[in-house]
């Protein structure tokens, strides 16, 4: 692993599937971890990432432990000395 990309929901469905949906086309040979923390969130996040993104390690909490204590957890998660936290509203552009 490379780069491990860390990613904190919390009832942002649409967004965290299109911050996904990027991330993949757009890491050319880059050897990439991918960890979502959900926090709790009541609108199917979890179960949106279990049935579309297999190759996403995904925690999810039974309660929101907030953007901190997600990001604590995905980091204690992360395998590659390098780590980036992106929140899910991001879009990883092409090139």
């Amino acid at each position: 692993m490379e780069l491990s990309i860390c990613i904190v929901n919390w009832n942002n469905r649409q967004l965290l599937a299109e911050c996904l949906e990027s991330i993949e086309p757009q890491r050319d040979d880059l050897q990439l971890q991918k960890v979502v923390v959900d926090n709790g969130s009541s609108d199917g996040s979890a179960e949106m990432v279990r049935e579309r993104f297999g190759w996403v390690e995904l925690t999810a909490n039974a309660e929101n432990r907030y953007y901190a204590g997600g990001n604590i957890q995905a980091m204690e998660q992360a395998v590659a000395p390098l780590v980036l936290l992106l929140n899910s509203d991001v879009r990883i552009p092409p090139g």
